[in-house]
């Protein structure tokens, strides 16, 4: 049995980075910090 535990928000996060061109302007954009960000997408790498 599969148990896919990911937040969905992970992957919004990522979608928005790669729609922006940056994580810099990603954060910008969604009125949030760059390494919040970073951590978001650290943490979607561990999990996939």
């Amino acid at each position: 049995m599969y148990k896919s535990d990911i937040n969905l928000n992970l992957y919004k996060t990522f979608y928005e980075v790669t729609k922006c061109g940056s994580i810099s302007e990603a954060a910008k954009k969604n009125f949030t910090s760059q390494p919040a960000l970073s951590k978001s997408l650290k943490k979607l790498e561990d999990e996939l």
